[in-house]
Order: C-alpha cells, then structure tokens, then sequence
C-alpha cells in the first residue's frame, strides 16, 4: 500500500477531445479533466537514431489514488511531459500507471572529408 505522503507531485489527468471551427474543420486538442497528486518514478530509457534524428523513449511509473474514469487513450501532463498512458494497474486504492514520452532531438552528423592529394590531368606531348 502507497503512503500518501510520498505523492508530492502535481499531475494533469488529460484526455483529447475534438472541436469544429468556423470552417467545419476538426481540431485534435488535450483536455485537462482533473489535476491529482502523484508519485513519478523514472523507469528506462531508450534511443534510436532514425534519419538523422536521435528518439529518445523515457518510461515512467506514476501511482495516483484511483481515478476510475482513467482510460488508455488518456495522457498525463507532468514537469511540461506529456506521457501517454500504456498500462493500468489497480493497486488496491491506487493506481500504478505505466507511461512513456517520446523526445525527438536532431543528431550531430558527423561528416568525414577524405584525405588524399589532388589528382592532377594533363596532355602529353610528343616531341
């Protein structure tokens, strides 16, 4: 059982929702329906580089007092993060919720000139 005293964090339970603007076009937006305290630990990491970009995927466990209207589809914005809800464990009166965000930075590519000397053409003459 979790101690309330260790969720010393401020969480956003959010879920995305849907609007129409003026132009009948639909708009994807994240919607904040609660705000609980939390524990976030730090899990794993991952990265991969793909076309020069260098994805970094940080897996995080948070524990919340339970919330039953939290679904999978749901994110949770902590510390400016927005992880995405993966797996939801019922612990009890507590929630252990598995999360991961994905962090996109560019590489450094690293270009290697080929060293040599320069080729020099020239006609030959006969004398």
């Amino acid at each position: 059982m979790y101690i309330l005293g260790k969720l010393k964090e401020r969480v956003e339970l959010q879920k995305l929702t849907q609007s129409t603007n003026s132009l009948n076009e639909v708009a994807d937006s994240w919607t904040t329906i609660t705000t609980r305290w939390a524990s976030v630990e730090y899990l794993s990491a991952k990265e991969q580089e793909i076309a020069n970009q260098l994805n970094a995927i940080i897996s995080y466990k948070v524990v919340i007092r339970k919330y039953p209207s939290l679904r999978h589809n749901w994110q949770i914005l902590w510390d400016n993060k927005s992880l995405g809800v993966e797996n939801i464990v019922d612990k009890d009166d507590f929630y252990e919720i598995y999360c991961s965000v994905k962090e996109e930075k560019e590489a450094e590519i690293i270009s290697q000139s080929t060293a040599g000397g320069a080729s020099v053409s020239g006609e030959a003459s006969n004398a």
